[in-house]
């Protein structure tokens, strides 16, 4: 996966998408793993699920918070972008400013270790060592 070691320490970190987390390794997805596992009799490895789960429940709690009303896509728009949805991988809000989601909250680092990638968490969650 990542070149030989030439003897240095490699210090710097790589940032990556949402499948390129593992899912275990979150402590906040720890009860999704297990019910994953429990359900479908494997370990829960599928890069997107968390992340997909977290998609869905962001437009459930948004359909929840309209409550009883008939449910056009306008409304919906409107009050998904002026929700928040604190997920298992990582917090779904748009920015009021730009309407864009953060990109820093779908961002995972990795640091190259060993010529493999160790998984270090949520690049707003991870503190510099």
């Amino acid at each position: 996966m990542f070149p030989p070691s030439n003897g240095t320490t490699t210090t710097h970190v790589v940032p990556a998408d949402s499948e390129d987390f593992d899912p275990a390794a979150l402590p906040a997805a720890a009860r999704f793993v297990a019910a994953y596992e429990k359900r479908f009799g494997v370990r829960a490895d599928e890069r997107f699920a968390p992340t997909a789960y977290d998609a869905l429940l962001f437009v459930a709690q948004g359909l929840r918070e309209l409550g009883n009303v008939e449910v056009e896509r306008g409304a919906m728009v409107r009050r998904l972008r002026a929700s928040t949805y604190k997920g298992l991988a990582k917090t779904i809000a748009f920015d009021a400013a730009t309407d864009e989601f953060p990109w820093v909250n779908g961002l995972f680092l990795h640091r190259p270790q060993n010529g493999t990638s160790r998984f270090l968490g949520r690049c707003d969650q991870v503190k510099k060592t």
